[in-house]
């Protein structure tokens, strides 16, 4: 983070292999993962709790899928999703590198890498996607963010009136923003579809404000069954409370050669409640505060 001077007051604090979880910590963010699937596990402020789900046994943390679903249906594959990846961590840059192991099975045959990098002046970790194809023939796939948060927040995002007709669930459009609130009812296995205006997805606990953004996906660059934003309202079973929201991005969708790579970079902050915000949609100092960090 930088003071009011434009000097950057944080530092790493090492190391980042804890024994089991890799940790990106400076100033007031915490960032983990685990080799298991490459997942994020814990992102949060250090004097805040954990915004992302790690309850349910397999649908936790955040990961990285291909679309479009239909190449693999469900589950996910597990070279991808729960297997370990090999890890290589850099106290001195402050990055964490993960690569997959393993041909995914069904789906098309790719390898991902991920990379954690702490932006630790401007209090943010970069996270970029590499999906390389080990296919013999050209394919088409998008990156696919999908983070698992805790229930019972708020999430909004720009975009134009009209969610993307395969939507179940409903959202709440003031002006130019979309509002989901998590704590209207348990709408478990629904899903809302929509195209995002300015590339970001933020969500509140009420407590912490956890914002990601990336480079606007063009309309309609995506698979024709996705879209550039997508939400789903999770539980364990059918007699359960829900434990997780997913709130997901896919990014472009194209022809990848053999060999070749597409990518998907996110960056990820966490930051305080603005003061005087509420948990509410509309509320006009959550959106001040996405604004001034959109503009950093």
């Amino acid at each position: 983070m930088l003071d009011r001077a434009g000097t950057c007051v944080s530092a790493l604090t090492p190391p980042i292999d804890r024994g089991g979880s890799y940790v990106l910590e400076f100033g007031d963010t915490y960032f983990a993962a685990q080799a298991a699937g490459g997942k994020i596990i814990e992102f949060r402020r250090a004097a805040g709790s954990n915004l992302i789900s790690t309850v349910h046994t397999s649908n936790f943390g955040s990961t990285l899928w291909t679309a479009p679903q239909v190449d693999w249906n469900w589950p996910p594959p597990s070279a991808v999703d729960s297997e370990a990846y090999t890890v290589t961590a850099d106290d001195v840059a402050g990055t964490i590198t993960m690569v997959s192991n393993g041909t995914p099975t069904p789906g098309p045959a790719v390898t991902v890498t991920k990379l954690f990098a702490a932006d630790v002046c401007g209090g943010a970790v970069n996270v970029t996607y590499t999906v390389t194809s080990n296919e013999a023939t050209e394919i088409s796939i998008a990156p696919w963010e999908v983070s698992r948060v805790v229930p019972g927040g708020l999430s909004f995002f720009g975009g134009q009136e009209g969610l993307l007709g395969a939507s179940q669930l409903t959202a709440e459009i003031i002006t130019d923003t979309y509002w989901f609130n998590h704590m209207e009812g348990n709408q478990s296995g629904l899903k809302l579809f929509a195209e995002a205006t300015r590339g970001y997805l933020a969500f509140t606990n009420g407590s912490d404000l956890f914002l990601r953004d990336w480079s606007d996906v063009a309309a309609n660059a995506h698979p024709s069954d996705h879209g550039e934003i997508e939400i789903y309202e999770g539980n364990g079973a059918a007699d359960e409370p829900e434990l997780y929201v997913e709130l997901e991005v896919v990014g472009s969708y194209g022809s990848v050669a053999p060999g070749s790579s597409t990518t998907l970079q996110v960056r990820w902050r966490v930051r305080p409640m603005p003061d005087g915000a509420q948990r509410t949609p509309g509320d006009a100092g959550l959106l001040a505060a996405v604004d001034a960090l959109l503009a950093e």
